[in-house]
């Protein structure tokens, strides 16, 4: 069996896959990226204008959720191609009052992530909202969009 170091290492007898060679990593540099396995979910708040931030990792760091990129026949889909990618106007993006951390230009190909419901509170009245991603997001809970019938 290999060492959980190996860059050969599997979802085998639940042994974690490193981030550098998973199929949902998407590096900056050798050593540091971002986990795009999950999907985002929908957060507390008041901020309809939210923004999704995948979580950054270390290429030397895994999980067993992860898988190594060869082993993903249909790999990942980007939000765009998703079917729980919405858009307020069809291919006109989002037009929020606050830009947050992006460029207007961002949000023209912006849309909520809708593949998560929400989840009971402890506390009743909580508002959630749905984060915004780009098109070009991606993550590894996608669903490939179908034509209505």
């Amino acid at each position: 069996m290999s060492d959980v170091g190996d860059d050969s290492v599997s979802l085998v007898s639940g042994a974690p896959v490193r981030c550098a060679s998973c199929a949902f990593w998407a590096h900056f540099n050798d050593s540091v990226g971002v986990c795009r396995r999950r999907a985002p979910r929908p957060a507390s708040g008041t901020d309809h204008d939210s923004v999704a931030h995948w979580p950054e990792t270390y290429a030397e760091e895994g999980c067993g959720d992860g898988r190594l990129a060869g082993e993903l026949v249909s790999g990942t889909l980007t939000c765009g191609d998703c079917t729980f990618w919405l858009q307020a106007r069809s291919g006109a993006g989002l037009d929020p009052a606050d830009l947050n951390d992006q460029p207007r230009a961002w949000w023209r190909r912006a849309g909520r992530c809708s593949r998560h419901s929400p989840v009971p509170m402890a506390s009743p009245g909580n508002r959630l909202v749905w984060p915004s991603t780009h098109a070009s997001d991606a993550c590894g809970e996608a669903g490939p969009r179908t034509e209505p019938s």
